[in-house]
């Protein structure tokens, strides 16, 4: 009977597996954080009350947290609130038992507390954050660091400061008032409510309205100037400036109206809170944070007009504006859904690249976006909707995967979608299924399928495409063939594409076919009396992808030239790369002279390097005075020609720092003998805030003159003094150099005690290296001994010294 029984089930289990055989497995990694976190109570509204001891990194605070209870009875309460002191504790305005942990606070109730009652705790406590909070400046001795605080509370550190419930899945109002010194600045969320003067200090209260989620409270005290603007709405938007720097103002907030009427008209509803600050901090960990009306980032997006062609703040800007609707006004449920909210700020960031940076500058960055997402997909097959899906799927290949749903719903229902998803959810949580929703009750479109296979699958498919002529038949074949390994987390994609076919006398066809199986057929039209030029699969590049279509070398040299889409004409330059000189020098030599994008004419130029007239377009590169064009030279260049000794000159004096800065150094190591004079030339000159020009200078002095100066600036500019770039670069310059004294190991030991863990890090590192020698370990173990820090901060630096001694 067993026997039986088992043949039963092998022949059920056949006679499924034979069914499912005719559609695709739908199996995706998983995901152990795609639940939300449980909770006991709705939280409504947190009052906080702040005052601060910056030179001990102190937190004197209060907060009442007002609630309603979800659950039959409660007897207790847990509140996330890491190393703190509570002072006092009451619920309902009397004194309540409670326990503190490393981790939080548990209240207890003297009676349990019953559904749908409405409660409040008030406590009082103390904090010391290493995260969440970030006191700057406040040891600096020599008063030259800008003195700051300021938050930083995604993903759950904002619990570090004040106890709560801290998670996404939460929105309360808040009110946070702060006493602090009267010469500063204070900015929080929402609504600015007073201003008042309490003798040194003064009080400031910032309310918000409407709910948001704990993650995005934010606070920034520091010396700042207020530039003023207006949106075509009427929003007022505050942008946060450094005083003694008006040449930053412009460059740094550029475009930056122009991109909240942009996004306000493009998403189609208003933006939803009162008003939208932005202000720049030192030693910002991240590009910037979108905290709810009001947007941190760092101040190394806060540029003159020089410093803005190596790094600008106009897509970031972007990106964080969108978070204010996407993230913010609507909040994932759950982690796996983070998504939710980078994919779409992304989505929106690329396309004010391409609305005022232009087209050009949008394809690179959706390449770069594409290459990114790759390298990610094969190290595992998460899909961008995966907790753990990394930050190259959830902004990079996610903006991707928004872009290619418009390109298949078409913009109109996109925008409308969108518009139901926001107005239908706001102020409240979404998962992926509500986006489901909104694009089917708002357009008829179900895009279930396309989420299925774009953010809960991982991957992305790998066409092979052959074109054939069917002379019988008067047609033109293209074979599309998808070879990706389809294991069950990665499916055959099904997807609309384009199929354009170019002919000599102008003309074109094109025709979208949906392409969805392992191989696929599609048919054009075949007219003998046209000769073809070129033929493109998915012009544009509108699909996430990779490719091999084996074209031949008149297409390919046609295609290079005549795509209307840069992206086209530099992906068939890069084909080239193989091809023999005598068949592509026109191509390229046109392509270099008559191409307007620096990607397409960069590309063109690495591959006339060697060219005998390479010299006449180097020089031409160079007299652009386009940054990224000579940044191609000045990649390509290892020893400068001596004709062409004067263009390369011209470099120390161009409208990008990066660019004077790798010039000098390729000038100093082609021309030895004239390395004072460029030297001179650039004494006065400092780069971005990071300083990197003179860093470089530094170097360079060193090895010319040895003189001590330069070392002892070296040193200086590793020291607290200055942001987190800068002391990393300089650190860095003076490994390099080998260099080691006391003042150096002491700045070591104190960027080791940095909470910014890039500078931490590379601080810690070094101090390891330098250990390895002999000589260094003695110096370094006196200066220890000597040292007068805290026994927390021994630890730290004895972390990294015991290592070596472990190895």
């Amino acid at each position: 009977m067993k026997l039986q029984l088992s043949s039963l089930t092998v022949f059920f289990m056949v006679l499924v597996l034979g069914l499912n055989a005719q559609d695709q497995l739908s199996c995706y990694v998983k995901d152990p954080k795609k639940d939300a976190r449980e909770r006991f109570v709705d939280f409504k509204h947190a009052h906080i009350d702040l005052r601060f001891v910056p030179d001990s990194g102190r937190v004197n605070g209060s907060v009442r947290l007002k609630f309603e209870v979800l659950r039959p009875q409660l007897d207790s309460l847990y509140l996330d609130a890491t190393q703190m002191k509570v002072h006092l504790l009451q619920a309902d305005s009397s004194e309540s038992k409670y326990r503190v942990s490393d981790q939080g606070i548990t209240v207890y109730f003297d009676q349990p507390l019953a559904r749908g009652e409405n409660h409040e705790v008030f406590i009082s406590y103390s904090a010391w954050p290493r995260k969440g909070m970030f006191f700057i400046g406040w040891q600096d001795s020599t008063n030259r660091c800008r003195k700051q605080i300021w938050t930083q509370g995604q993903g759950i550190d904002n619990r570090r400061w004040v106890p709560l419930f801290d998670d996404m899945a939460d929105k309360i109002t808040t009110d946070i008032t702060v006493h602090f010194d009267s010469t500063y600045q204070v900015l929080s969320n929402g609504k600015f409510i007073l201003r008042m003067n309490e003798g040194k200090e003064t009080f400031w209260h910032y309310h918000m309205e409407k709910p948001h989620s704990p993650y995005l409270m934010m606070l920034a005290i520091g010396d700042y100037g207020i530039w003023e603007q207006q949106s075509a709405s009427g929003v007022k938007l505050y942008n946060y400036y450094y005083p003694g720097f008006p040449a930053k103002v412009e460059p740094t907030y550029r475009y930056n109206k122009e991109i909240f009427d942009y996004l306000e008209e493009n998403i189609g509803i208003p933006y939803p809170w009162p008003t939208y600050s932005q202000v720049p901090v030192q030693d910002f960990v991240y590009g910037a944070m979108e905290n709810t009306s009001a947007t941190i980032f760092g101040d190394f997006f806060w540029v003159d007009s020089v410093g803005f062609n190596d790094k600008n703040y106009v897509y970031v800007n972007g990106h964080e504006l969108a978070h204010q609707w996407f993230g913010d006004l609507v909040t994932s449920r759950s982690p796996d859904d983070h998504w939710l909210h980078e994919s779409f700020a992304t989505y929106y960031h690329t396309s004010v690249v391409r609305e005022f940076l232009g087209q050009d500058d949008f394809e690179v960055m959706m390449r770069n976006n594409q290459q990114a997402a790759l390298q990610a997909d094969q190290t595992d097959h998460r899909g961008v909707g995966h907790s753990a899906a990394g930050s190259a799927r959830f902004y990079l290949k996610g903006s991707y995967v928004l872009h290619m749903l418009n390109y298949t719903v078409g913009d109109e229902l996109f925008r409308e979608a969108l518009k139901h998803y926001l107005v239908d959810h706001a102020y409240g949580l979404v998962s992926r299924d509500d986006l489901i929703g909104a694009f089917y009750e708002s357009t008829g479109y179900p895009i279930g399928w396309f989420i299925d296979q774009w953010v809960n699958h991982g991957g992305m498919p790998q066409y092979e495409v052959k074109w054939e002529t069917d002379k019988k038949a008067k047609k033109y074949r293209m074979v599309v063939n998808q070879l990706q390994d389809t294991v069950p987390e990665i499916p055959l994609f099904r997807m609309p594409v384009v199929v354009e076919v170019y002919y000599t006398d102008g003309s074109r066809d094109s025709l979208r076919e949906w392409v969805d199986g392992k191989s696929d057929t599609i048919l054009i039209e075949r007219d003998k009396k046209k000769e073809i030029s070129y033929v493109l699969f998915d012009p544009g590049s509108k699909i996430l992808k990779q490719i091999s279509f084996d074209r031949s070398l008149t297409w390919r040299l046609n295609q290079a030239t005549e795509a209307a889409y840069m992206i086209d004409r530099y992906d068939a330059l890069v084909s080239l790369r193989k091809t023999a000189m005598e068949d592509k020098e026109a191509t390229l030599i046109k392509a270099f002279t008559q191409d307007s994008a620096y990607f397409s004419r960069g590309e063109a130029l690495t591959q006339l390097w060697n060219h005998k007239d390479s010299i006449r377009w180097i020089r031409e590169a160079i007299a652009s005075n386009d940054p990224d064009l000579q940044k191609v030279v000045l990649r390509n260049t290892r020893k400068i020609p001596a004709e062409l000794q004067a263009d390369y000159e011209k470099l120390l004096n161009a409208s990008s720092y990066e660019v004077i800065q790798t010039a000098l150094v390729r000038l100093a190591m082609s021309f030895p003998g004239n390395i004072q004079g460029y030297l001179t030339q650039t004494s006065d000159v400092q780069g971005g805030i990071t300083h990197n020009v003179r860093i470089q200078w530094l170097e360079i002095a060193v090895h010319v003159t040895g003189d001590s100066a330069y070392y002892n600036e070296l040193v200086d500019l590793s020291t607290e003094s200055f942001d987190f770039q800068t002391r990393t670069n300089a650190v860095r310059t003076l490994q390099r150099l080998n260099y080691l004294d006391e003042a150096f190991i002491q700045s070591l030991f104190t960027g080791i005690q940095n909470a910014n863990w890039r500078l931490a890090g590379v601080c810690g590192n070094a101090l390891k290296k330098y250990y390895q020698s002999q000589e260094n370990k003695a110096l370094i173990d006196e200066v220890r001994k000597k040292s007068q820090r805290s026994e927390s901060a021994l630890k730290r630096v004895d972390h990294f010294l015991s290592i070596d001694e472990k190895k």
